[in-house]
């Protein structure tokens, strides 16, 4: 079964309130695989990277992963 996962990215040299920024949904089958790609897309385009679960991206509050963490 797969699970709809929003993925949401915030530049640091431009920084945005979370509603601003435009979401990207992607199906996946476990959260674990969705936190993996949010880590690897915050260290890609050294931004904070938001994941949300569900349909709307918004009203939900989200796991947040940086770039420089370990």
């Amino acid at each position: 079964m797969h699970f709809p996962f929003n993925f949401q990215i915030n530049p640091d040299n431009d920084r945005k309130s979370w509603d601003k920024i435009p979401h990207r949904t992607k199906h996946m089958t476990d959260r674990d695989t969705a936190v993996i790609l949010a880590k690897k897309t915050a260290r890609l385009f050294k931004a904070e990277v938001r994941l949300t679960e569900g349909n709307y991206p918004f009203t939900t509050s989200g796991s947040y992963f940086r770039h420089n963490e370990g």
